[in-house]
């Protein structure tokens, strides 16, 4: 995808490729899409679970993954090998193929699990992030 597109176009771009578009940590401090942006586009589904985003912006995007009836989708978001697997996406779904976890995640019939950010890591990330974005003149990445 090209950089910059907005929510709306890139979903469309997504979904007219054939591929699925989740609304990745719509609340996560600091680097999530937020909540109008999630809601302006047509996306699939919501990632509710990320295992780098604290347990309150995770329940609401839950929340409003259920208000809207969208798809659920969970992600380890992991930068390094120890992440991986801390938070994952359950398929109600037949024997795993790529058109079938689409199609399972398209319809809606996904779950999330996982672990969420404790308030120590959160703390660290967010000190991280400011000291970041001063470095860089207080620009966006």
């Amino acid at each position: 995808m090209p950089r910059d597109l907005s929510p709306s176009e890139t979903a469309e771009r997504i979904a007219g490729d054939g591929g699925v578009a989740v609304a990745a940590h719509p609340y996560r401090f600091w680097s999530g899409l937020g909540e109008r942006s999630t809601l302006s586009a047509k996306f699939a589904a919501y990632e509710v679970r990320n295992a780098r985003t604290s347990r309150a912006a995770n329940e609401r995007a839950e929340r409003l993954a259920a208000g809207q009836n969208v798809g659920r989708t969970g992600g380890s978001d992991s930068h390094f090998l120890r992440e991986h697997g801390r938070a994952f996406t359950i398929l109600d779904a037949g024997p795993s193929s790529l058109g079938t976890v689409l199609e399972a995640i398209a319809s809606g019939r996904t779950s999330a699990e996982g672990v969420d950010r404790g308030p120590k890591e959160t703390a660290v990330y967010v000190t991280k992030c400011v000291s970041e974005w001063i470095v860089r003149g207080m620009r966006r990445i």
